[in-house]
């Protein structure tokens, strides 16, 4: 993911913070600590989400942090801009 981010220069990304294969908290936190890549927008959703996950997603970088029934009824403002991302 990072070595596509530095080639795509991405807007946005969209993560299930539940893709262990992704590592994703890790990932989020070096895409944010990149110069190249610190300026894109992170979207991370969890299965579930407690208090405990979401200070972690926060604190690895996700600009925004929701559960995965928050994020499929947020999708189409998220994609269009609505949100403010």
């Amino acid at each position: 993911l990072l070595s596509k981010a530095h080639g795509e220069n991405p807007e946005l990304l969209l993560i299930d913070l539940n893709a262990g294969q992704l590592i994703p908290l890790e990932t989020i936190h070096s895409l944010k600590q990149d110069s190249h890549t610190s300026s894109i927008k992170i979207v991370g959703f969890w299965h579930a989400l407690d208090a405990e996950q979401q200070a972690a997603a926060e604190n690895a970088g996700c600009d925004i942090i929701m559960s995965r029934s928050q994020f499929i009824q947020s999708l189409d403002d998220i994609l269009s801009g609505k949100l403010g991302i």
